[in-house]
């Protein structure tokens, strides 16, 4: 029996379709004026597993070291396990290539005993022969900065037999064809010589990736077209026949980088130029003195006739400029006009320096590029100039896991520019920091459009010290990521206003900042470094038409980069469709002032949401000294 006034309630909780969201603690309370008491009660949800994240499809050689990933979620933790498809057999990884048995289906189980197993796929394709050729003569297929047939290790010669000059330190010699001799180049500490020795160091480190060089050093500077004299320090010692195999390969379509480079020498000892070789012709079977006598007597005839043509030439034109010199000196009046690069008001130099206006072509009409060629092998060098070294990797496409973003540096009205890290770009296993472009979020398709041209456009560029490089993109999947080397110093507005201690956050946070202000000296190479790569663009048929401080990137060593956003430069085709009205050579072909207020009126309402007023400041950039 139940003492006085004692008695028993109770209440029951009813949870229905419970899921995920119902997990957790629950307390029950009870109260009267004597007090409170609590209770707790634990419900686990259990839930079967999913796949939430796993490697993409791998590409891989013989002797690689592969590791594939698998991330799942589900309550009881999933056990993860690895097969390959065709035989059910269990793999652990990392994994060594072995050959091409390991290629194939590879599948991610994970299951944790609540419903059914789940699974993912994931493949393997294994390169059959990474040097695209059959390696003979005791030659096997190994990787020196490229993948090529190479003897063993410390072994040369045709059959591989002799012994390797082995050493850290090897020294190449380039004979550069596509630039002139100048007095300067004999003085390494010139500034017009240290731009050109960055030319060189940039090219050849461009091209020996891979190959484990540490350091490019120029010691000199010869006259023969201009011979470059390099010593390249390796973290461990390399053959002489290997780094001579490279240079053979990279060298074989005439160019090395940037450069036009058809003979080197490799050796410590500096031989004589090794020329690459040709097909060799077969000697003839019997000699005609005649013929031979006859051939040397028209030649030298031929050679007379030139020399006698090339003096009438250069008399003819000493005779023009005078008359040119004579015109300038009676006027000094000059117009720009579109199709003539300079042209006088009196029509005296009308006819000098003509160019079709068709030869250049703004942002806006590259993707033409992309068309029929006229000349099929101008079209093969476009799309093979700028192919990556591996032939296993000849795309520029990362995969997503492969990319970090870690933080975002900089924006624009549709765009923005984010710091991260990327690993396995062209085929190179190791993690490096790199800048990221993306859309917004307000972003219309057209801006997506606008960045693939652009993505398009840099793909076609080869590597250029002063243009920003591209390092990959990821396309397959939103959203759309284009990889380009990361400059630490920042945009140069920034750098020339933070050298004088004023505020900017254009780019956000660069890693290196001017301690000081900047010399005279610094400026001109910075101007120079920026002609240098409009000059570039310019040599593609390219027209950049946004060029700004805050579009040009100060990367190592304090070299400027030349930048674009291609949607950005699109809006600014309706302001350069006016100054080309405005520049008819026909005064009755030019826009009334009327139609001019309209259209900029017009102007200024379609594109009033991309002006960013905080771009702007009252602060003057003046004397930096």
């Amino acid at each position: 029996m139940a003492p006085y006034g004692q008695s028993t309630v109770g209440t029951v909780l009813v949870v229905i379709n419970i899921g995920r969201s119902q997990a957790g603690e629950y307390k029950c309370e009870a109260s009267n004026d004597c007090g409170n008491s609590t209770e707790t009660a634990t419900i686990y949800v259990q839930y079967a597993p999913t796949i939430t994240n796993i490697s993409g499809g791998q590409t891989v050689n013989k002797g690689d070291v592969v590791s594939l990933f698998c991330m799942a979620e589900g309550n009881p933790a999933p056990t993860m396990t690895w097969t390959k498809v065709a035989d059910n057999s269990p793999v652990n990884f990392p994994m060594i290539i072995r050959g091409s048995q390991d290629e194939g289906l590879y599948r991610c189980t994970a299951e944790n005993g609540v419903g059914s197993p789940v699974t993912r796929d994931v493949s393997m394709t294994v390169h059959r022969n990474p040097c695209l050729e059959e390696c003979t003569n005791g030659r096997n297929c190994r990787e020196f900065g490229k993948y090529l047939c190479l003897c063993p290790k410390g072994k040369t010669g045709q059959n591989c037999k002799e012994n390797d000059t082995m050493a850290a330190v090897i020294m190449i010699s380039l004979k550069i064809n596509n630039k002139k001799w100048r007095e300067e180049l004999t003085d390494l500490s010139d500034l017009y010589t240290q731009e050109f020795v960055e030319v060189i160091v940039d090219s050849v480190d461009e091209e020996f990736k891979g190959s484990g060089v540490r350091e490019i050093n120029v010691t000199r500077l010869r006259e023969g077209s201009v011979i470059a004299d390099i010593s390249l320090t390796f973290g461990e010692p390399v053959g002489e026949s290997e780094v001579e195999s490279l240079l053979q390969e990279t060298v074989n379509d005439g160019s090395l980088g940037t450069l036009k480079v058809d003979t080197f020498a490799v050796g410590a000892t500096l031989p004589g130029f090794v020329t690459i070789p040709g097909p060799v012709p077969s000697e003839p079977t019997k000699v005609n003195k005649d013929v031979i006598y006859g051939s040397v007597i028209g030649v030298l005839g031929l050679i007379l006739a030139v020399i006698a043509v090339f003096i009438a030439w250069k008399h003819h034109k000493r005779e023009r400029d005078d008359r040119l010199n004579a015109g300038t000196r009676r006027s000094r009046t000059l117009r720009i006009n579109e199709g003539f690069e300079l042209e006088r008001i009196n029509g005296n130099l009308s006819t000098v320096a003509h160019h079709d206006p068709g030869h250049y072509m703004d942002l806006n009409e590259v993707r033409s590029l992309n068309g029929p060629a006229t000349d099929p092998t101008r079209s093969y060098l476009e799309i093979n100039e700028y192919a990556p070294l591996h032939p296993g990797t000849r795309s520029w496409e990362v995969e997503r896991e492969n990319v970090t973003i870690e933080k975002v540096i900089g924006k624009g009205a549709f765009g923005q520019v984010a710091q991260g890290k990327a690993s396995n770009l062209r085929g190179r296993e190791e993690t490096i920091t790199v800048a990221i472009k993306m859309l917004k979020g307000n972003a219309r398709d057209l801006e997506k459009k606008d960045l693939l041209s652009e993505l398009e456009i840099m793909k076609k560029l080869k590597p250029h010290p002063h243009v920003i490089k591209l390092l990959g993109c990821v396309t397959k999947s939103d959203p759309l990521l284009v990889l380009i080397e990361y400059v630490p110093y920042g945009d140069l507005r920034g750098y020339l206003r933070k050298s004088r201690h004023l505020e900017d956050n254009y780019f956000k946070d660069p890693d290196i900042k001017p301690q000081t202000s900047l010399t005279s000296q610094q400026l001109m190479k910075f101007s120079w470094q920026v002609a240098d790569g409009m000059h570039y663009l310019s040599s593609k048929n390219i027209i950049h038409r946004d060029l700004a401080a805050r579009n040009v990137l100060v990367g190592e060593r304090e070299r400027c980069k030349m930048e674009f956003w291609y949607c950005a430069l699109r809006n600014l085709h309706d302001s350069y469709k006016i100054m080309q009205d405005c520049w008819q050579e026909n005064p009755d072909d030019r826009p009334v002032f009327e139609s001019l207020r309209d259209d900029l009126k017009k102007m200024e309402n379609q594109h009033q949401r991309l002006i960013n007023m905080q771009l702007y400041d009252n602060i003057l950039y003046a004397s930096v000294e």
